[in-house]
């Protein structure tokens, strides 16, 4: 499999490319909600990608949140259930997110994204493209809506470990 990983950058929604890369997440706070945005290159068909965004089991081998170790998938996306994934450390339920695709087709996701834990729920706007470049399937995510560093730090985290995590799967 050959696969690029591209790094993670801030990215506001009223600023160019260019200006946001060099932004601070402070001071991008204070003006627009973050967003992270992060792409990856498969040697594969482009229905691979698809059926690991949309099948529960496959979900649960790829996705990697930073402070969990065991990841529960209930759903069924294709045929417009929401997918429900339970984030557990030390067989305890840490949090858990509730994933409603909005519109979905073979090169476009666009999800709803809420992550609830004890004490709060964040809300953020997943949308997934897989384009076909040459003899490569492209994905690019881009997720965005957050109100804090916080939650797009841990963010920013969880797709970078999981496309990663990812790329070593699909082949």
């Amino acid at each position: 499999m050959s696969a690029y990983l591209q790094s993670p950058v801030i990215i506001t929604s009223s600023q160019p490319r260019r200006e946001a890369i060099f932004e601070t997440a402070a001071e991008s706070d204070s003006i627009q909600p973050l967003s992270v945005r992060s792409s990856a290159a498969f040697s594969v068909a482009p229905a691979r990608l698809f059926y690991a965004l949309t099948i529960p089991e496959y979900i649960e081998t790829w996705l990697t949140p930073p402070d969990s170790d065991e990841i529960r998938c209930t759903g069924n996306p294709t045929t417009g259930e929401a997918l429900s994934i339970e984030l557990r450390s030390n067989h305890r339920v840490t949090a858990s997110i509730l994933a409603e695709y909005k519109s979905i087709s073979p090169q476009d996701l666009n999800i709803r994204w809420y992550v609830r834990s004890r004490t709060r729920t964040c809300v953020s706007q997943l949308r997934v493209a897989i384009r076909t470049v040459r003899a490569d399937a492209l994905l690019r995510i881009r997720h965005s809506g957050f109100a804090n560093p916080s939650d797009w730090h841990w963010h920013q985290e969880l797709w970078g470990l999981s496309l990663t995590k990812m790329q070593m799967l699909i082949r």
